[in-house]
């Protein structure tokens, strides 16, 4: 989600939380918690100062 794409006011009644996770983190879950979840999950391109790994992943809904 990019600053602007939904009006704040709905984004916060529709979210009641958001974990950000590392890569690293992200390959950790075991395949059937990765099953359950209805997100739609990318692998980050974008770098970091402090390396390719460390970006979050992205998850579209």
């Amino acid at each position: 989600m990019a600053v602007g794409d939904e009006p704040w006011h709905d984004f916060v009644n529709v979210v009641g939380k958001i974990h950000i996770y590392t890569k690293e983190e992200w390959r950790r879950w075991p395949l059937s918690c990765l099953e359950q979840s209805p997100a739609v999950m990318e692998a980050s391109s974008k770098s970091s100062p402090s390396g390719p790994d460390s970006s979050p992943t992205v998850l579209s809904i």
